[in-house]
């Protein structure tokens, strides 16, 4: 399980911001060594970026004092302001003695923040990393107010101080770069100052003009031979370089008469008055060759054959330190005045000026050709984005770098020991002693651990100097970029497509859809990131909080509309809104769901959006195809893609609900079959159609109406009273009356909704109540009079039967026999009469329809007679049973029976017709008379409550409206077709149990 730092990111997203700023700095420097306020603005921008500090800048140091340079954000007003250090307690002197990152995150109390500083800029927290330069502290990284509630983090910290660190190479070879410039301008500068005091001597100003500028030591010293032969009229001269350190002296370059073995002379060298010059520092100069001491003549006497009348031994000094002697030979003698001497002091100035100069210069070109190749190196390295070929690449870049025998390249295992990754050159994997050769070994720090080494060699002795080494290290520091730039390539590709899945789940949501159908589509593109055996989306959106799953795929697609107990899904949100994975998803579901899932791990992962859950993601995956890492990195960061996707889904599937709910309002209120009318104060400021209608005024004519205007008498009654109200034609009816009050916020009345309802009917109904009632008792009654009518008329079919048995003759036997028949048939119809009269609960179960039919139309075959209706009865036997309630089936029947009859009083032709058919896995049940038919405006309102065409006292227009509620509920139709003057046909249509029908309540 992972975890999130105090900003809410993951370490793993932490690390990768810190590569990404550590690697933005690697390819400045890739591109060449950047200027020195380049590297300290983009090291400031880093700095406030990755803390989301208010600020940051470097300050420069110089003693007590420090300058403000780079400043970023609320620090950019303080720009190359210098300010005088606090004296202890203070972060910066804190900083510069523990050469270690100093935070504080009370600032506004803290005695070590300069209060200069702290109400101007109105500090609570600060962080103060030193850089560290060639082992001195040469600035200070500074940042100031974080974003995050509880300032800078331990996190924070190291990472600015890695940043400083990091920072302290670019500076450091900016800062040699520097100090060569400034070498070569002070030499130029100098040059140029010899240039104008040689003007008064026209040799000086020949030979600074013959020197300024050139470049090779080998061009100076052809010049200063020039000079010497031309002007001064010497017959040669020799330059010594001198160390009085270690007391070694040698002959660099000689020219002209009287030159000598360069070995010897350089081994001789301390015995002649060459010594004293260059310790001294004091020019000799030399009249009579034959003067001297034994050992001098002894070593002078080359140069008096060769005919040397005198010597002008000078020291090369630059800035008060003799590094060299110039000796300069004379054929002819010379007077050697004082202004002579200071002319060959000034000559041998310049010649010292221009040979170190021209080292510089050569010193330079050597160096920048080493920079180009280590730049190339670089560039090489920054190329090589795969991580199996960057051995051989980092041992190609060391080969145009640094010149040696072999290059390697070793690996720390866990155990301490090197392994070999990779070599280059012959001998590279030779037991070669390293006491015959020079070794170079560097090692390549990753997180402030060596992991890597390069090792050079080379057979010569002292083949390395310091210049290789910083060579190396500032490669083996690239080279350890270039193995984290190819991981962290590998990773952008993996942060494209998480960015390029961010933006597909941020279109998804808005496309037009529900909620399953996005979030499906969110599944789909999840799955393309991280593909696994199966994914399921679940949304709290129900007022009781609880989480519906509502889009699922792959293994977990039977949690769809599940909805597990409590308000944390199915296997529980994490209460910190972190990940949780669990090894098991059966063990953890509900018994129930066990069955519809697989037994994989699963990963949940919260849905977190202002500050509240709205959902889990779960991500089940097999043992054999686990989640890698990448992929879960990769869901854990899109989770807060999705999470903004069910937020938006959920706003505005709330948003439709409420239109809806505001249209249902709208339409209930227009729709509303009695009057609402809705008061500010006494007066009608809104009436329905509905209110239009029954009182006779339009919707306009009644707003702003007195609603007393309508009440008789003119005054309100209380809420809830029935009332008399008059219509705009002057009639009354009787009102049932609610009225609610309005309430604004703070609970003040400001109006009122009244509800009014014509209760004439409600009356009718009433009435039509107190009749049922007396026909239940009468029913109750006749179910009496049945069952003692039914005993006499058992006794008498039983005696019938029994004198069937004695020997009778043929007519009594016919009477007899017509006994019996009529006492079975009176008992059939008492028997049928009790069962339409008996009370019971709703039962169901088959009933046969023929039956049924047989069984009604006995009830009704006196009636029919006595009407003159000839029945005609149609059974089709191959009927099924239905699934119902057999008495209110029969309730059915008998009442399109009985409107059958009403329909054909006073008709010449009476013929009632019954049938049942199947058609299409349905039992139809035909009830068909010739009566007078119906109008289809009377159709249309055929099956409303209270519609009747017969006359007042005669029906309610309540049979037809309950039957079609019968049918309705036994999943059935009624259907109707009528001719005027022709008659009509009632079909009742009943499902077969083969069609699946239901019979609900």
């Amino acid at each position: 399980m992972s975890e999130t730092t105090a900003n809410g990111t993951t370490p793993q997203h932490r690390a990768q911001r810190e590569r990404d700023a550590l690697l933005q700095l690697a390819r400045d420097m890739a591109q060449g060594v950047p200027s020195a306020g380049r590297v300290l603005l983009h090291l400031a921008q880093t700095a406030q970026s990755f803390t989301t500090a208010a600020g940051a800048c470097v300050l420069e140091l110089d003693n007590d004092s420090c300058r403000v340079t780079a400043p970023t954000g609320l620090l950019e007003p303080y720009t190359a302001h210098t300010y005088q250090i606090m004296p202890p307690p203070s972060l910066f002197r804190q900083a510069l003695a523990s050469r270690q990152v100093v935070l504080t995150n009370d600032g506004a109390n803290d005695p070590r923040v300069d209060p200069r500083f702290r109400d101007a800029m109105q500090i609570r927290h600060v962080a103060v990393a030193p850089i560290v330069v060639n082992d001195s502290v040469d600035g200070l990284l500074v940042i100031v107010n974080s974003a995050e509630p509880n300032g800078f983090s331990q996190s924070d910290a190291e990472f600015l101080q890695r940043l400083a660190d990091f920072s302290a190479v670019a500076l450091r070879d900016n800062a040699l770069v520097g100090q060569a410039e400034a070498a070569a301008g002070a030499a130029r500068l100098q040059a140029h100052e010899a240039a104008v005091a040689a003007r008064r001597n026209a040799v000086l100003v020949r030979t600074a003009e013959a020197l300024a500028g050139v470049g090779a030591p080998e061009a100076v010293y052809a010049h200063i031979g020039e000079i010497v032969r031309e002007l001064l009229g010497a017959g040669g001269f020799s330059i010594y370089d001198v160390d009085l350190e270690q007391n070694v002296a040698a002959l660099v370059f000689q020219s002209g008469i009287g030159s000598v073995h360069p070995e010897q002379a350089s081994a001789q060298f301390w015995q002649t008055r060459m010594a004293s010059v260059v310790r001294d520092g004091v020019p000799v100069f030399v009249d009579d060759m034959t003067a001297g001491s034994p050992t001098e003549l002894r070593l002078t006497a080359t140069l008096r054959e060769a005919g040397i009348a005198g010597l002008a031994l000078l020291p090369l000094r630059i800035s008060g330190r003799v590094w060299g002697l110039m000796s300069i030979r004379f054929v002819a003698p010379r007077e050697n005045d004082t202004s002579e001497h200071e002319f060959l002091e000034a000559f041998a100035s310049q010649v010292a000026l221009a040979l170190r100069n021209a080292r510089y210069v050569n010193d330079l070109n050597a160096r920048a050709r080493r920079l180009t190749q280590l730049a190339d190196a670089q560039q090489h390295l920054a190329g090589i984005l795969d991580a199996a070929r960057l051995p051989d690449a980092i041992l190609e870049a060391l080969a145009m770098v640094v010149t040696a025998t072999s290059y390697e390249l070793l690996e720390t295992t866990p155990d301490g020991s090197l392994e070999l990754l990779g070599a280059r050159g012959p001998g590279a994997e030779s037991s070669r002693s390293e006491s015959d050769c020079d070794v170079l070994s560097i090692p390549m720090h990753a997180d402030r651990q060596p992991s890597r080494l390069l090792r050079l060699r080379t057979n010569n002795a002292a083949g390395f100097d310091a210049h290789d080494a910083d060579l190396v290290a500032i490669l083996a520091r690239h080279a350890m970029q270039a193995f984290e730039t190819a991981q962290l390539f590998g990773a952008q590709e993996t942060e494209r497509q998480r960015a390029e899945a961010s933006a597909r789940i941020a279109r998804a949501t808005l496309e037009s859809g529900g909620v399953a159908s996005v979030l499906r589509a969110v599944l789909d593109i999840l799955h393309d990131i991280a593909p696994s055996s199966g994914k399921a989306l679940g949304v709290a959106r129900a007022r009781d909080g609880r989480i519906e799953y509502v889009a699922a795929v792959g293994s977990l697609l039977g949690l769809v509309g599940h909805r597990p107990e409590g308000t944390r899904g199915l296997l529980g949100i994490s209460p910190d809104g972190r990940p949780v994975e669990f090894d098991s998803l059966s063990d953890q579901a509900p018994p129930l769901l066990r069955d519809r899932v697989s037994d994989e791990r699963v990963l949940v992962l919260p849905l977190m959006a202002r500050d509240h859950a709205l959902g889990a993601l779960l991500v089940s995956s097999t043992a054999a195809q686990p989640l890698s890492y990448r992929e879960r990195v990769s869901l854990e960061q899109l989770a807060a893609s999705v999470a903004l996707a069910v937020d938006a889904v959920l706003l505005d599937e709330e948003e439709r609900h409420t239109r809806e709910r505001e249209r249902t309002l709208a339409t209930a209120l227009t729709t509303i079959d009695h009057p609402v009318f809705i008061l500010d104060g006494e007066h009608i400021r809104y009436a329905n159609p509905a209110a239009a209608r029954e009182y006779g005024w339009t919707t306009g004519e009644l707003l702003g109406k007195p609603f007393s205007e309508l009440v008789i008498p003119a005054k309100l009654g209380a809420a809830d009273a029935e009332q008399r109200h008059r219509r705009r034609d002057g009639s009354e009816f009787a009102a049932a009356v609610t009225e609610s009050a309005l309430r604004a916020q703070d609970g003040v009345v400001h109006g009122a909704v009244i509800s009014v309802r014509d209760v004439t009917m409600d009356r009718a109904v009433a009435e039509q109540l107190r009749h049922s009632e007396k026909m239940v008792a009468l029913g109750e009654l006749v179910a009496g009079v049945a069952h003692e009518i039914n005993n006499p008329l058992t006794g008498i079919s039983a005696f019938a039967e029994l004198l069937l048995e004695d020997e009778l003759n043929h007519e009594q036997r016919e009477s007899v026999q017509l006994i019996k028949r009529e006492s079975e048939r009176a008992t059939q119809v008492i028997r049928d009469l009790l069962l339409f009269a008996r009370k019971s609960d709703t039962s169901l179960g088959p009933v046969d329809v023929n039956a049924l039919l047989a069984q009604t139309l006995r009830l009704r075959a006196y009636v029919l007679r006595s009407n003159e209706i000839e029945v005609s009865l149609h059974l089709d036997q191959s009927c099924p049973t239905v699934q119902g309630d057999a008495q209110r089936l029969q309730q059915v029947i008998l009442n399109l029976i009985t409107n059958a009859e009403h329909a054909m009083e006073g008709r010449p032709l009476r013929q009632l017709t019954l049938r049942t058919r199947v058609y299409n896995e349905r039992v139809l049940i035909s009830v068909e008379d010739t009566g007078k038919g119906m109008e289809p405006t009377v159709l249309q309102r055929l099956f409303e409550p209270f519609f009747t065409t017969k006359p007042p006292g005669i029906g309610t227009g309540l049979g037809l409206s309950v039957s079609y509620g019968i049918a309705r509920a036994h999943d059935g139709t009624i259907e109707v077709q009528s001719t005027p003057d022709v008659g009509t046909t009632f079909t009742l249509n009943l499902p077969t149990p083969v069609s699946g029908g239901a019979v609900v309540e």
